[in-house]
């Protein structure tokens, strides 16, 4: 694995959990927008009923998932971290910072920096050279 692939493990990490979210969003309008139906026979009042019993097992279950994945993204997150200020570089550290941890693009790095968009690509590319150095044993078993 690349040092790159690596470091974007995060952002992907941080966009599967937003699209949980949205599912967990989705799955509580639909209960939220089934009638329940007073007045009519138990068989159908208890299927609806079970209807909305099953999405509010469902709605749980989906957010101790979140949860869980919320849990591994911190830990992740702050391994993360670790690792790239452990590269001890000026302009390494709060680069590899900006853009794999806060998911900024490279031309606002750029400006963040006081530096040329051409510049921060070099570095860029410097940066993950000295990541993958640093850190070989880790990306090989990866």
């Amino acid at each position: 694995m690349s040092a790159k692939e690596y470091l974007e493990r995060l952002k992907i990490h941080d966009i599967l959990i937003n699209q949980k979210r949205e599912e967990l969003a989705m799955l509580r309008q639909v209960i939220g927008s089934t009638p329940l139906l007073y007045g009519q026979d138990k068989v159908q009042t208890f299927g609806i009923s079970d209807k909305v019993g099953n999405g509010v097992v469902n709605v749980l279950g989906l957010q101790d998932e979140i949860n869980e994945e919320i849990i591994k993204y911190t830990k992740e997150m702050h391994l993360l971290i670790n690792q790239i200020q452990a590269l001890n570089h000026p302009s390494f550290v709060p680069l590899l910072f900006k853009r794999y941890v806060q998911y900024n693009d490279f031309e606002g790095i750029a400006k963040d920096m006081g530096y040329t968009y051409q510049y921060i690509i070099e570095v860029h590319g410097k940066a993950l050279k000295a990541f993958e150095k640093e850190y070989a044993w880790m990306l090989a078993a990866a």
